[in-house]
């Protein structure tokens, strides 16, 4: 069918030319070029699929590839496939779901034996810059307010401890840390990106939710007014 449409494009445009008495149309040898124009723009539009099919492939055939590739479109963009299946709309005000989880050492952490605190939950990851920037906030937060009535917890969405544990001691954090598998961070209605922290107050209500980076002096107003 592609053949006869063009056949009848090339005759139509030769109706209206006005060639010398000695020139003769050729047109096998047009056709033929045409043909051939249209044909190296399908193997370059093939040659495309074909590297992005590779791409899909070594993302899906290597893990550690497929891992990298993923950290790095949630860093940068936010919302992807593997973060999106944990955090997707903001959760509800009101009473913050009750969990447990162990933290470093072993030791259950449960958020409602904090009631009677404000509490500063978020939720990171050691891959995620944003959230490498605000755990230290987050530390010395713990460490300025504690005497008042405050605290922080942190659940990683890493893929294990390892990470965790070296990224606590480098940074030398001593608040509760835990690591999630996606059930607590479903609790929560599945919030938007990381970083995601949400502010507690001393009922247990969440009153406050942070996603992405955000101003320490903000954090820092609203920690303030909660405790007085």
């Amino acid at each position: 069918m592609e053949n006869l449409e063009l056949d009848r494009w090339v005759e139509d445009r030769l109706a209206h030319l006005t060639p010398t008495a000695s020139w003769q149309p050729d047109r096998p040898s047009g056709l033929a070029r045409l043909r051939s124009k249209k044909a190296a723009r399908r193997r370059a539009r093939l040659g495309a699929a074909a590297s992005a099919a590779m791409l899909l492939f070594t993302i899906a055939a290597f893990p550690a590839t497929r891992v990298f590739a993923q950290r790095c479109l949630d860093a940068c963009v936010g919302e992807t496939s593997l973060i999106s299946q944990y955090f997707r709309s903001q959760p509800a005000p009101g009473p913050a779901p009750d969990f447990t989880l162990p933290d470093a050492s072993g030791h259950p952490v449960r958020l409602s034996s904090f009631q009677g605190k404000v509490v500063l939950l978020n939720f990171w990851a050691t891959w995620c810059p944003p959230c490498r920037t605000e755990v230290p906030w987050f530390q010395e937060f713990h460490m300025r307010y504690g005497g008042d009535g405050f605290v922080a917890l942190g659940v990683s969405v890493d893929e294990s401890w390892q990470p965790v544990r070296a990224f606590l001691e480098q940074t030398l954090v001593t608040y509760p840390v835990m690591v999630d598998s996606g059930e607590v961070a479903g609790l929560y209605g599945h919030l938007k990106a990381l970083p995601a922290t949400l502010l507690i107050d001393r009922k247990g209500r969440i009153v406050k939710v942070y996603t992405g980076l955000v101003e320490r002096a903000e954090y820092e107003r609203a920690i303030e007014r909660l405790l007085d």
